[in-house]
């Protein structure tokens, strides 16, 4: 329609609304003031003269009611019931004076997309005039959507075509849909065809007084429906219940009322409760889309997959417009691992209601669950720019945050929780999960060897992590991730409480065990430096122990074997006297074994390799003080080999020790030329290795090659003087 037919059409629906259109008012009596009052009910229509239209729900239980002609000032009294339907809340009632009826249009020829106009009285002062477009007919009932919120005002007012005649009458009470779903019909409203009206025109009937009225039981019925309509607005969900049944008592038929009574047993999680609701509302309407879309509702929480998806296939045969069946559809689809397919729901979805907030919000969750982080971000981005309100509610910056996150904008991920954080300065949350992005950011930058900028990462991640702790001490991985973080700020001791304080509320937490084990490697190694032995040796031990566990939890098996025997040669090199040789050679061979199982665990395991390269040399080494020199050079032989499968699994990047390792080895095997060019390999490697020079001069002297042995030992002095061998 043009701007000029719009113009006419506000033009007559101004006219309509001063002639035709009244507010609904209920009389009563100041309990301060000892004077009548009147309250506001809603709306209603002249149809013919002295008969008014509007919603039962308007009228029922009122002991006085009137209607006011606002515009005019005129306020009539009302006499009685010519005619009602609750099945569809329409009454038309005979009042003590006239005005200029509305003429009725044919409801039965309205299209999606026509431009339709209501009249009514939402604030209860002033009429409002709202133009939309009707964008649902149900093909059943032939009830009506437009795309505009009407009020509760608006309840008994006329909705008019564009010939300015009425089409439907605006109704406030409506079927609630399980509400996790995302309605996506927050901006939409019902509308009762005009046509129902015409008959119950032609039906006419005498004139029942509104007390007589109210007593009939199925009037009765819709009071208590009404009643827990209220409730239900409130939250009270149990009173509302109770409302409920007790109308369908009084009045069976009240089909509607099923669906309110499913709505709050799936709020209650009595799923096979409220399948019985919908089931006894579709004994009574078996093309009752909305029970049939609750009952999949149902069947989806109850993990019946296959139960709701058919049930939202019948919804949508009879009405394929109905959004919720998309979405209830996509739900169960997605849980069935039918990933693509309740995307394309979804999208169908969108494409229904481009502004639904709701149906972004539970696409992003599916679409962050497939780890398309990108396509997630696109829908928060699209929530928050539609409804900043319902984004702060549902927390979808720290939604965002998290995709961010697990895309590795660490950055972006940070902007967003400290919108978080801003909005809500309790969110423990939000405080460690922006910890955590300033943890990534620090490893990055601690990778490209920019220790300032990474320590300040890392510092300002503990005090996130902090924070988080102060709201919620109870959570242990906000512990266990402050321990990794001042681990990396070499803070053993602290990082090794907060790894204590993991562990003790969660004791089978395989990777606390782990990287304490590793802390605890640290600190052992650190007081071995210091001649503190014994104390070295009580820790490398302890972080045995934590590996054994994290094996035992099962913790990347090959890799806690691997750091468990690592921990096992460092015992071992910490027993430097022969007296200590059984615990010495004990270590070692506990280290080759877990070396080996990791190895059979990962074949391709290359710090495995060089690990037992190592172990294996010194375990050959405690054999040849041992005096059983078979034993040895079997195991030299088994050094050997470990090296060379570590050289051909990493043929760049070689480490000059195990290089060096594997000289020696040929060395205590009598290759002496093998050795020698091991050693010059090492030496290019590590051009300032001294052992290398002084373990090769002492080959070429074996060999005789007195000259250029003095040159190599000399070379191995000048680098360090204190040289004499491994």
């Amino acid at each position: 329609m043009d701007k000029k037919r719009d113009d006419i059409l506000q033009q007559t629906a101004e006219k309509i609304l001063n002639e035709s259109v009244v507010r609904v008012m209920w009389e009563k009596t100041s309990k301060k003031k000892d004077e009548k009052e009147f309250k506001a009910r809603g709306s209603g229509f002249f149809v013919k003269p002295g008969l008014v239209a509007t919603n039962i729900h308007c009228i029922v239980e009122g002991k006085s009611v009137h209607v006011e002609l606002v515009s005019q000032n005129k306020r009539y009294a009302v006499e009685g019931v010519v005619a009602s339907d609750f099945r569809n809340d329409l009454a038309i009632i005979k009042v003590d004076g006239n005005a200029e009826p509305i003429p009725l249009g044919d409801s039965d020829n309205i299209q999606i997309g026509d431009t339709v106009c209501a009249l009514g009285f939402p604030g209860g002062e002033e009429g409002v005039i709202t133009q939309g477009t009707i964008d649902e007919v149900n093909k059943i009932d032939k009830w009506l959507q437009v795309n505009k919120h009407l009020k509760p005002g608006y309840s008994g007012g006329a909705v008019l075509n564009s010939n300015g005649k009425v089409i439907g009458v605006a109704a406030a009470i409506t079927m609630p849909l399980a509400s996790y779903l995302g309605s996506g019909t927050t901006f939409h409203s019902q509308v009762i065809p005009a046509g129902r009206l015409n008959d119950m025109l032609m039906e006419g009937g005498e004139t029942e007084p509104l007390a007589k009225w109210n007593k009939h039981p199925h009037i009765q019925g819709v009071a208590k429906g009404i009643e827990g309509q209220t409730r239900l607005r409130q939250g009270k969900h149990n009173e509302a219940l109770a409302a409920f049944e007790k109308a369908l008592e009084l009045n069976p038929e009240l089909v509607e009322l099923y669906l309110n009574c499913a709505c709050i047993r799936l709020m209650n999680c009595e799923t096979e409760e409220a399948i019985k609701d919908c089931n006894t509302a579709l004994e009574f309407n078996p093309n009752f889309v909305e029970a049939y879309i609750n009952r999949g509702a149902a069947h989806l929480i109850s993990e019946q997959y296959k139960e709701a998806i058919a049930d939202c296939d019948t919804a949508l045969e009879l009405n394929p417009n109905i959004v919720q069946a998309y979405i209830c559809r996509a739900n169960a689809k997605a849980e069935m691992g039918q990933k693509e397919e309740a995307l394309a729901d979804f999208e169908v979805a969108v494409n229904l209601y481009p502004d639904s907030v709701e149906i972004y919000l539970t696409r992003a969750s599916l679409l962050h669950e497939l780890k398309d982080y990108a396509g997630a971000i696109q829908d928060y981005d699209k929530i928050i720019s539609l409804s900043p309100e319902f984004a702060f509610s549902f927390s979808v910056h720290g939604s965002r945050g998290l995709a961010k996150y697990r895309s590795k904008d660490y950055v972006g991920a940070i902007e967003d929780y400290e919108k978080t954080i801003e909005a809500n300065p309790k969110d423990e949350g939000a405080y460690y999960n922006r910890g955590k992005s300033r943890y990534n950011l620090g490893s990055s930058h601690a990778d490209k060897r920019e220790k300032a900028t990474s320590k300040k990462y890392f510092q300002d991640a503990i005090l996130d992590f902090d924070k988080a702790i102060d709201l919620d001490p109870k959570q242990h991985f906000f512990y266990y991730d402050r321990a990794l973080t001042k681990r990396r700020l070499n803070d053993y001791v602290e990082s090794l409480k907060d790894f204590d304080n993991s562990i003790k509320l969660k004791p089978k937490h395989c990777c606390s065990y782990f990287h304490r084990a590793l802390v605890k490697r640290y600190l052992g190694s650190s007081k071995i430096k210091k001649n503190d032995i014994f104390g070295g040796r009580k820790l490398f031990q302890e972080a045995i122990e934590d590996y054994t566990q994290a094996i035992k939890l099962n913790h990347n098996p090959s890799l806690s074997y691997h750091n468990r025997g690592y921990a096992k040669y460092s015992l071992g090199k910490s027993y430097p006297d022969q007296a200590d040789m059984t615990d010495r050679r004990k270590a070692y061979q506990g280290a080759v074994d877990d070396y080996t199982e990791a190895i059979n665990l990962n074949s391709k395991y290359t710090l495995a390799y060089e690990h037992r390269t190592l172990a294996n040399y010194l375990l050959a080494i405690c054999e040849t003080e041992n005096g059983k020199s078979d034993k040895a050079a079997k195991l030299f032989r088994q050094t050997i080999a470990d090296s060379d499968e570590y050289i051909h699994l990493r043929s760049s990047k070689l480490n000059a020790e195990i290089i060096y390792t594997r000289g020696a080895a040929n060395v205590a095997l009598g290759e002496y030329e093998q050795a020698i060019e091991d050693f010059t390999h090492a030496i290019q490697i590590k051009p300032k290795h001294a052992l290398s020079y002084y373990e090769r001069g002492m080959a070429k002297q074996a060999l005789g090659h007195h000259d250029e042995a003095q040159v190599d030992i000399a070379k191995a002095n000048e680098l360090n003087p204190n040289v004499d061998g491994p």
